[in-house]
């Protein structure tokens, strides 16, 4: 299993330029040290995820902090990554919502 830092894939894009996929393989995205996510993280996110997606390979999301779920959240994002825990009080909340 390989691990990325989500703070290295955030500041230098081009690290996805560098990575080796191999079937079946799991790729773990460890988002500790990051505090706040904005829109040009999702598009570095979501190209990792366009990589991951091509080659068969699932990726997973770990180390988040509450304002990162928030936005993973809303946006829906965390519904294609595997082995992302959610929180069955706020999913709960949010089904009462719509």
């Amino acid at each position: 299993m390989n691990t990325i830092y989500a703070k290295d894939l955030f500041s230098n894009e081009n690290i996805l330029n560098n990575l080796n996929f191999s079937d079946n393989e799991k790729i773990t995205l460890d988002f500790s040290h990051i505090n706040d996510f904005n829109l040009n993280d999702l598009y570095a996110l979501l190209n990792l995820q366009k990589l991951a997606l091509f080659n068969n390979t699932k990726l997973q999301i770990k180390n988040t902090t509450p304002n990162v779920d928030k936005v993973l959240f809303e946006t829906g994002i965390y519904k294609t990554f595997s082995g992302f825990n959610t929180n069955p009080i706020l999913a709960t909340k949010r089904l009462s919502f719509s």
